[in-house]
């Protein structure tokens, strides 16, 4: 059986065990991430600090109103899922599992309740699910229990479903679940990894292993939309109003925002320079057209050495 091997840092990645067993090399990295707003209607304007933490910061996630911001944070020794004003102020703490990862807040229609994932071990033997917490504070609802993974939840444009991204097809796909039904309904059922809800009714995701956002109609086949967006930038996209936001990455050059209609095919227009982020860590969008992004403010790490 696996045992926890306790350790004093924040996180630790990379373990090398020594042949005999004895000692353990680790890479323990002590970074910092905070969000930054960068404003898509003045590309010369430089990225403006909104959060300010000596930890991570990541997965913001506006309000609807456009008062608020949801996202996750080690701030208080673990990652949670916290709120607060669109300045960092008033920070509130919603989750305290203590130890469990979650991640990718997204808010319901009405700004009242919010999702998220994590993987709470002794609830559901370490498997991501869905939770939901109001917005205000309160004790975090499960909402899926399924033996696989279930991640990456948005509420649909009405509130009354939600979609997911789910391994229970035995590959990635995106699952629709109505809070009026039990059973989920799969969408995808060629690769999906993240979603959004467009606008119009369809639903927008991106694959893990393949480069583009695809929108998908039910009864359709899914089309591709925005041809440039890599894997490993799958959920760092935003379905706005009449538009996509979106990280373009080009080899050996900056990072870009760029947005894409919602017309097939074509690569996006290239906005401005984007600072370095932090890996997979989505970005949030505003109404005003502020897009939200956690950035790499300080990157170290340590070789730590333990020995029993």
């Amino acid at each position: 059986p696996a045992e926890r091997v306790p350790q004093s840092g924040r996180a630790a990645y990379s373990p090398v065990l020594s042949r005999d067993g004895r000692q353990l090399a680790y890479e323990e990295w002590t970074g910092q991430t905070n969000i930054f707003a960068v404003d898509s209607n003045d590309p010369t304007a430089a990225p403006h600090q909104v959060t300010f933490t000596t930890r991570w910061d990541w997965n913001p996630a506006p309000s609807p109103d456009g008062k608020r911001l949801a996202f996750v944070s080690d701030r208080s020794g673990s990652f949670e899922i916290w709120v607060s004003d669109m300045d960092g102020g008033n920070a509130l703490k919603l989750t305290a599992f203590d130890g469990p990862y979650v991640s990718t807040p997204s808010w319901s229609p009405d700004g009242r309740n919010i999702l998220f994932d994590s993987p709470v071990v002794l609830v559901v033997n370490g498997n991501f699910d869905i939770y939901e917490v109001a917005a205000d504070g309160g004790a975090p609802r499960r909402l899926t229990d399924s033996p696989v993974e279930d991640r990456f939840p948005h509420f649909s444009r009405d509130g009354r479903s939600i979609y997911f991204s789910s391994r229970r097809s035995g590959a990635w796909e995106i699952w629709r679940m109505p809070f009026a039904v039990v059973a989920a309904q799969q969408v995808t059922f060629s690769g999906g990894y993240y979603s959004e809800p467009g606008p119009d009714g369809s639903v927008y995701f991106s694959r893990d292993s393949l480069a583009g956002i695809w929108r998908v109609v039910p009864g359709k086949d899914p089309e591709l939309v925005v041809p440039d967006l890599e894997p490993e930038d799958c959920n760092n996209w935003q379905v706005g109003s009449d538009r996509i936001w979106y990280v373009q990455r080009t080899p050996h050059r900056p990072l870009l925002l760029a947005s894409h209609g919602f017309a097939d095919g074509g690569a996006g227009r290239s906005l401005t320079q984007l600072p370095t982020m932090s890996y997979k860590s989505g970005i949030g969008l505003t109404a005003d057209g502020k897009v939200l992004i956690a950035v790499v403010v300080r990157d170290e790490s340590d070789l730590m050495l333990m020995t029993r």
